[in-house]
């Protein structure tokens, strides 16, 4: 028998194996004892002089590396007193059962959802938050419909138009575009855009929260305001009431704000007047699937669409009730396919009889999520804006979706 010290990583231990052995078997135990792969060890004597026979193909005069097919046998007494073991305990990664499939491989079917090619924007300079503004409005179908070739040289036709060449180029790019026609437009049509700090470099730079107003966002992107004031004392007095018409509707994050529905009509960023900037609020705000505005809507308005949010509601259930029966395979399939149909059908007859067939309106009051903009860092006028846009056109259950994460030129897949 030989009792051997063995170092690795700065450790000593002490092992037993038979002198009669091959020093494959001695590896095995050395394997056993530092966790190195056998692929991966070199074991070596210490120090001294390496006595072996002459059948042995080493220099005898150097300490030299244990070959796997040397019997232990051969070794001088003494030889195998210590040794030392080269290797990293960790073992090589296996290789994934399926190959890697890259985003810029794939065709245009399986890397589209709602519209959407997975490719993403080169950042030309602090534009991130322009790069995520516009892979989320590619989520909008109706509003690249919206977008109309240039028919005049007017810098709005002029932006708006490399909008459209931007979106139909990224359709079918599998690398990432810089969008340099649409920064040039954007910084004549809006100079802010051109503002540069005191480093030289391009400003970081938030959209306005008010711009020109087409059809398209009247239509499909604005929301009407009622403000009501009634007077506290003078009961008597009739309370009055204003409209205003926005784009944007503000979650302001408080305290007590912990789902997004908490904090609608009030942000994210806000002046700090002890420090005289704009400051970011580091608070965790759930984004849900689904956002129901039922109960935010006019009293009026409000008994008007409650039918239609009742049957939309019934809709989401059923299209996830298909979606387990498609992942199960079960025989009532066809049954939820013709429940869904019908479901539809009354909903679409809701929305006729109630007047709430508006062009752009939502009648149901419910709305999916399907793209959003993240802000990392914990400043207001610096760090990194990051798009997400689900990759599916509708989403299939709350845990089993799969969103894009579009990091300027970096694009991946997440899953919920």
């Amino acid at each position: 028998m030989l009792h051997i010290d063995v170092k690795h990583a700065g450790r000593t231990q002490s092992i037993v194996v038979e002198d009669t052995g091959s020093v494959l078997a001695l590896k095995a135990e050395l394997s056993k004892v530092t966790g190195v792969p056998l692929e991966r060890m070199k074991v070596m004597l210490k120090m001294g002089i390496l006595k072996v026979r002459a059948s042995w193909a080493c220099d005898a005069k150097l300490t030299g590396h244990i070959k796997d097919n040397a019997d232990l046998t051969k070794l001088g007494p003494g030889a195998m007193r210590s040794v030392t073991v080269i290797g990293s305990a960790e073992r090589l990664p296996t290789p994934p059962q399926q190959p890697t499939t890259f985003l810029e491989d794939l065709s245009q079917d399986p890397a589209t959802g709602m519209g959407v090619n997975a490719g993403g924007l080169v950042n030309l300079g602090q534009t991130c938050y322009l790069n995520s503004t516009l892979q989320v409005l590619r989520t909008i179908n109706p509003l690249q419909a919206a977008l109309l070739p240039a028919m005049s040289t007017s810098p709005e036709v002029r932006f708006i138009s490399s909008v459209k060449s931007l979106f139909e180029g990224m359709r079918t790019a599998s690398m990432a575009i810089p969008p340099l026609a649409l920064l040039g437009n954007l910084r004549l049509l809006a100079p802010q855009f051109a503002e540069r700090d005191a480093g030289g470099g391009f400003s970081q730079q938030g959209l306005p929260g008010d711009g020109s107003r087409g059809s398209f966002v009247d239509d499909y992107m604005s929301i009407e305001l009622r403000h009501t004031l009634s007077p506290v004392e003078a009961v008597e007095e009739r309370p009055s009431s204003t409209t205003e018409s926005t784009v944007k509707l503000e979650c302001n994050i408080s305290i007590s704000t912990n789902f997004l529905l908490n904090g609608i009509q009030e942000v994210r960023f806000f002046w700090r007047r002890d420090i005289q900037k704009k400051a970011k609020i580091m608070r965790k705000v759930k984004f849900p699937q689904h956002l129901d505005v039922l109960d935010l809507v006019s009293e009026d308005l409000r008994e008007r669409m409650s039918p239609v949010n009742a049957a939309c509601k019934d809709i989401l259930r059923l299209r996830e009730d298909r979606t387990r029966a498609q992942a199960r395979k079960q025989d009532d399939l066809a049954t939820i396919e013709s429940t869904l149909a019908e479901a539809r059908d009354s909903a679409e007859r809701l929305v006729r009889e109630r007047g709430l067939n508006e062009i752009g309106s939502n009648p149901s009051a419910m709305y999916e999520l399907c793209g959003m903009i993240t802000h990392k860092g914990p400043s207001a006028d610096s760090g990194h804006y990051v798009a997400w846009a689900r990759k599916d056109e509708v989403s299939t259950t709350a845990d089993e979706d799969t969103w894009y994460k579009f990091d300027d030129d970096k694009v991946s897949t997440v899953p919920t």
